[in-house]
């Protein structure tokens, strides 16, 4: 047996790879302990190998997770749906700077206070953008005005439809995920304007504003 040692790039978390060549016919992929294990043969190639672990990252990160606790680093924050670096300094104002691969923030705060008010910060400028768009796609077929938006963080639930008050609640949380994810949650609120509760028309109306909902709920619980 032959074996390599590389290292993959999935989701900006670089994930050591373990490929071992054996006599195999076919080739398999396992995770443990963080780690990505390749069994396969010698006439597999490396990018062969390589695009089979990015056809199946989701799953294989899944599992990661699952594995390390779902915790991350405290010098890290996941911001929808990649894990940026984030760079903390001492100090009594709230200041945040993203660039593309991180946040330098300055915080009074502990690390889960302040990646609370990163998240709060963050879906105070992002929420409403994506609101907007799904009211306009939802428009296509229902009529609607736009819904007063509230954003808190919520241990339960992703979102909430006060359809008497016309306000949608959306967890300030929800900025972890990706934009698609968060796009079915919205969706799903806007759903109950029309349907109060989660009949048959409700999922019947869901699937024509959100044709894929099925698949983003499934990867929003599987996060």
């Amino acid at each position: 047996m032959k074996t390599e040692i590389k290292e993959v790039t999935l989701q900006q978390q670089n994930i050591k790879v373990i490929i071992n060549r054996k006599n195999n016919k076919n080739t398999y992929i396992k995770v443990v302990d963080g780690n990505i294990i390749v069994n396969t043969n010698k006439y597999v190639s490396q990018s062969d190998i390589e695009r089979l672990i990015h056809q199946n990252q989701h799953k294989i990160l899944k599992i990661i997770n699952k594995q390390m606790g779902q915790k991350l680093n405290s010098n890290q924050i996941r911001y929808l749906g990649k894990i940026y670096q984030l760079v903390l300094t001492s100090g009594n104002k709230l200041e945040i700077q993203k660039t593309s691969n991180a946040f330098y923030v300055t915080s009074k705060y502990d690390y889960e206070k302040t990646v609370d008010l990163i998240y709060k910060k963050e879906a105070e400028n992002v929420l409403p953008k994506l609101l907007s768009e799904c009211l306009t796609e939802f428009n296509k077929y229902y009529r609607k005005t736009p819904p007063k938006l509230i954003i808190r963080k919520m241990t339960r639930r992703y979102g909430t439809c006060y359809y008497t008050k016309d306000q949608i609640c959306l967890n300030s949380h929800l900025m972890k995920y990706d934009v698609d994810v968060i796009k079915y949650v919205i969706y799903h609120e806007l759903v109950h304007f029309i349907h109060h509760d989660h009949s048959k028309n409700f999922y019947a109306s869901l699937q024509l504003v959100c044709p894929n909902y099925k698949e983003l709920k499934k990867k929003l619980n599987n996060f």
